[in-house]
């Protein structure tokens, strides 16, 4: 919200009381109202906390990702409190996505462990966290598609695939080999992987299609509504659209901030989280606007939701914002 600060009033100006009260009213509109609904919930762990998934009103999980004392954290909301829902030394978890019953955990070991290797951790019917075998690379990002497939992605154009039992990579599959970050998997089984200098590729049959973007800045998350829907964030305040054919960009009007998540509801309202606290919000009319009465500096790391009503942000110094409406 910006509070327009230089209007000077004359000595004979006077304020009234509705004045007063008109001027309340718009310095707390910030253009989305709900902002003032988001609240701090505390949680027992200090760590950046860099994804976070949310099922449904009530049921959430949130990672931790240090890669420094590698310990692998899942936190679970029951609708009260976060509680260690797993915990493992020597393991960095990067990313966590899910859909109907399915929920995956990927990242890797430290480097400085003699095999560095690949990690996957799958949320079971029992509710029980189940480890699969990926590999000797790092897994960065994961996406979960409406009938249980999955995908991974990693450096050098790495992509692994979920084939019922078992993750299946493809070394390079993404020409120019970019350091992937992240993955939508789209309701109609497309799926969308974003990375490094400005890469997006798409897969929706035997191969990888490569999409030209108008940037060549690091893209950290890439999200869609459906195929003509798709939106990726990245550094230096870059936001692209995709309407089905060709990607743009998309100005929010906060300059170079680096975003790192992005996520919205099928009725068209849209969320962007990043640096210093950051969370912005893109209206059915397409207007940004940042988000009211978020007081922390923190760095944020992913957004999700179950729908309007129900969205986590997640972040350095483990904090965790909710949007309860």
């Amino acid at each position: 919200m910006h509070v327009e600060r230089s209007k000077e009033y004359g000595p004979g100006t006077v304020l009234t009381f509705l004045t007063l009260v008109a001027l309340m009213i718009i310095a707390g509109c910030g253009g989305n109202d709900a902002g003032s609904k988001w609240k701090e919930v505390e949680n027992d762990v200090s760590l950046p906390l860099c994804g976070v998934w949310a099922a449904s009103l009530g049921e959430a999980w949130v990672i931790a990702c240090d890669g420094q004392g590698a310990m692998g954290i899942i936190l679970e909301w029951d609708g009260n409190i976060f509680d260690r829902d797993f915990f493992e030394t020597d393991h960095i978890f990067r990313d966590i996505a899910g859909a109907g019953d399915s929920v995956w955990v990927v990242g890797n070991t430290p480097i400085y462990q003699l095999y560095h290797k690949c990690l996957s951790y799958h949320l079971g019917a029992n509710g029980d966290w189940q480890g699969f075998e990926c590999g000797d690379e790092a897994m960065h990002g994961v996406g979960v598609g409406l009938s249980g497939n999955a995908a991974g992605v990693g450096n050098s154009g790495n992509v692994w695939s979920w084939n019922t039992s078992f993750w299946e990579m493809e070394p390079g599959a993404v020409e120019g080999e970019p350091s992937l970050k992240s993955v939508w998997y789209g309701g109609s089984g497309e799926v969308w992987v974003a990375g490094s200098n400005g890469s997006i590729a798409r897969k929706d049959g035997p191969g990888w299609e490569i999409s030209e973007t108008p940037t060549e800045e690091s893209l950290y998350c890439i999200w869609g509504r459906g195929p003509d829907d798709i939106w990726a964030v990245g550094s230096e305040g870059t936001v692209l659209k995709y309407d089905g054919s060709v990607w743009t960009t998309e100005d929010t009007g906060f300059g170079q901030t680096d975003f790192h998540g992005v996520w919205g509801v099928p009725e068209g309202d849209l969320w962007v989280v990043g640096e210093a606290g950051t969370v912005l919000h893109r209206d059915l009319s397409g207007v940004w606007t940042r988000e009211a009465g978020i007081t922390t500096t923190s760095d944020l790391l992913d957004v999700r939701g179950s729908s309007a009503a129900d969205i986590w942000v997640v972040g350095d110094g483990g904090i965790i914002l909710h949007h309860e409406s």
